[in-house]
């Protein structure tokens, strides 16, 4: 949505995404239950991981807006004319960066475990020698 009045009206309903206000687009990533009842939350997080990725890829910033189990979602719904049987998954606000900032990102050595948890990359290396 373009909008600049229902970005303001999302962003006084949903309490982690007041920011959206100043987001020059924020997309809905709205899925149908009905059509896949075991995987829509999957099926929905993966297209909102896949707009995340093309905007970083286009040097747009974003921000995953979540949360939607909560009370909010019917607000959300409401503002955007949503049927109430179809579920948000998300909200993604796009804008370019004011600002570029430092990563805060985990190195892969701190993430990744080797065949059993616990085990590091360091370890796992020092176990060949």
């Amino acid at each position: 949505m373009k909008d600049s009045g229902i970005r303001k009206e999302i962003a006084e309903v949903a309490p982690y995404g007041k920011f959206i206000i100043e987001a020059p687009l924020t997309i809905a990533v709205v899925v149908d239950p009905s059509k896949d009842p075991t995987h829509y939350i999957e099926d929905g997080a993966i297209a909102a991981t896949h707009i995340l990725l093309s905007a970083h890829a286009l040097g747009l910033g974003s921000c995953w807006v979540g949360a939607f189990g909560s009370t909010y979602e019917n607000d959300v719904k409401r503002i955007l004319g949503i049927p109430t049987r179809f579920r948000i998954v998300a909200l993604v606000a796009l804008g370019y960066p004011a600002e570029t900032g430092t990563s805060m990102r985990k190195g892969l050595k701190e993430l990744v475990h080797h065949e059993k948890y616990g085990k590091r990359a360091e370890r796992a290396e020092k176990s060949k020698s």
